[in-house]
């Protein structure tokens, strides 16, 4: 009695700390089955079967968590597996037969396949032969596309799982690991660790083994050599399976979790699976690091990831452009360990909003001038990430100025801003041109600006952009009326009416004056390299 109370304790202390541990993954009720759930498969197309031990049936889940009872089996099927078209196979312990089940667009065709006695476990090949280990007989039955049946090999005694290997090798457990060729010849392949419930292969052929009295896994290298692959599971590890990655999952049924085991070996609580059983449970993975358990207490599907929103799309730039922006962007530097499905993207001000698959969009219908800040969010199956955010000022096509002379033929007087010349301004135009050279309208008066503030423009050291007041803006805004490149046509900033305001009219009509004379860069920012090409001008 001491040693059962000392052994009940154990196991309620080792439940209570890995129940404790902090569960990183996603836990979803997936669909309800039928009565006790216990075998689990997937077909190609995402949908998940469960064989229904209690109430004799198949219970299918679309992907969506719709669940539909697609057939009655006979008594006990404790084990499902889908080939590849479609076709359901039941392993039916308590009948000694399979159940297999054809769904077609207008009926539901079932059939029973003899096997030996007992049957727990069912897997298929490439070749969509049908395998089942028969606990009771000890042997394993093989079931060809066509339905036909025979003894295929012997097994040790009380095989409770079966996996098959790229060349059609056949692996049972049964307190170690039986080997079956293609031939029919049975060997002992390797022994495993204490009372290996179930047992799983990958991509590579090696094997694992759930050993539900040690909580421990073993792995199997195809060349027959056993380690221990992970030392701690959770309690009662009594179902495996493998991703394409190459994790290994184990359910503990008493823990009521799983375990997620990486290629390099180590072991992590994955998340909870809904329900605890202390013998029969199902699990089975996608490709997508999905993993989906069989609850046979809660007659459900819990489907669990390590998913999460991910981090903010990176580089996000944007170029102006008339009425709008063309907005660029990496993806996130992490996915949240799932695909990104779409990006939104939104303005402000304004009401821009777009849902995009690439990593590049354009913004329209904005207004120029406005300065916009656009905001960058990605989305996966879990959520939306945090926002990056990219900043764009719309602006005016650029239109070439029509040609202008004035009297002497140069802005200058005296023709030139050297020699016998001086820095003035007319304050009048003249009708006289040369022969090549266009007529101003002599109606327009220039605007009263003191010669020394057209001269400030090349020699002071005040730099001149957006939202900057001073008296330099309105000598810039004449400059720039002057020369053609008209601020405003009429209101403030048109000739004559020039402010001491440097807005986004004042910043569109220096672009143009920019880009005209090949001034880089074009931004509308009025520095250095602005006032010595004026003072350079001719």
């Amino acid at each position: 009695m001491k040693t059962y109370l000392k052994y009940l304790l154990l196991i309620i202390i080792t439940l209570s700390t890995f129940l404790s541990q902090k569960v990183l993954a996603n836990s979803v009720l997936f669909g309800t089955t039928g009565t006790t759930p216990h075998g689990i498969a997937r077909d190609a197309l995402g949908n998940i079967y469960t064989a229904n031990v209690g109430a004799n049936s198949v219970t299918k889940i679309t992907p969506e968590g719709v669940s539909t009872i697609i057939g009655t089996t006979s008594t006990g099927p404790n084990a499902v597996v889908v080939d590849s078209i479609g076709r359901i196979y039941t392993a039916n312990i308590n009948s000694a037969n399979v159940t297999r089940i054809t769904l077609t667009s207008t009926s539901t065709l079932i059939s029973t396949i003899a096997v030996g006695s007992g049957p727990t476990s069912i897997t298929k090949d490439s070749s969509d032969n049908i395998y089942t280990v028969n606990n009771s007989s000890n042997n394993v039955t093989k079931i060809t596309p066509a339905g036909s049946s025979t003894t295929f090999g012997t097994t040790g005694s009380n095989s409770t799982s079966i996996v098959v290997d790229s060349s059609g090798n056949i692996f049972t457990s049964n307190g170690n690991i039986t080997k079956i060729t293609q031939a029919g010849t049975s060997t002992l392949f390797a022994t495993t660790g204490s009372g290996p419930a179930n047992i799983t292969i990958d991509s590579s052929n090696n094997i694992y083994t759930a050993n539900y009295s040690l909580n421990t896994v073993t792995k199997i290298t195809p060349g027959g050599v056993t380690t221990t692959f992970a030392t701690t599971t959770g309690v009662r590890p009594n179902a495996i399976t493998t991703d394409t990655s190459g994790n290994v999952y184990v359910l503990n049924s008493l823990s009521g979790t799983v375990t997620k085991i990486t290629p390099g070996g180590l072991a992590t609580d994955f998340g909870t699976t809904g329900g605890f059983n202390a013998t029969y449970d199902g699990i089975v993975a996608d490709n997508l690091g999905n993993v989906y358990v069989s609850n046979s207490g809660s007659e459900t599907v819990y489907k669990i990831n390590d998913h999460s929103t991910s981090t903010a799309p990176t580089l996000a730039t944007s170029t102006s452009i008339n009425q709008g922006a063309v907005i660029s962007w990496s993806q996130p530097s992490s996915t949240g360990n799932t695909p990104i499905t779409s990006y939104i993207i939104t303005s402000s001000p304004g009401t821009f909003s777009t849902t995009t698959s690439a990593t590049t969009t354009t913004a329209s219908g904005l207004v120029n001038g406005t300065l916009y800040t656009f905001s960058i969010v990605a989305i996966n199956d879990v959520g939306t990430s945090t926002a990056t955010t990219t900043m764009a000022t719309p602006v005016a096509p650029y239109t070439t100025p029509e040609p202008v002379s004035y009297a002497g033929g140069a802005y200058y007087g005296g023709g030139s801003t050297s020699g016998g010349g001086s820095f003035s301004i007319p304050t009048s135009l003249q009708t006289t041109t040369t022969s090549t050279e266009n007529a101003i309208d002599n109606t327009k008066s220039t605007p009263s600006i003191p010669q020394q503030s057209f001269l400030n423009l090349t020699t002071t050291s005040t730099n001149l952009t957006l939202k900057s007041k001073s008296p330099n803006v309105q000598t810039l805004q004449a400059f720039l009326n002057l020369k053609g490149f008209t601020v405003s046509k009429s209101g403030a900033g048109s000739p004559g009416k020039e402010t001491t305001i440097f807005g986004p009219a004042t910043q569109a009509a220096l672009i143009r004056f920019q880009k005209a004379n090949k001034i880089s860069p074009a931004i509308g920012f009025f520095g250095p390299v602005t006032r010595a090409f004026i003072a350079s001008m001719k």
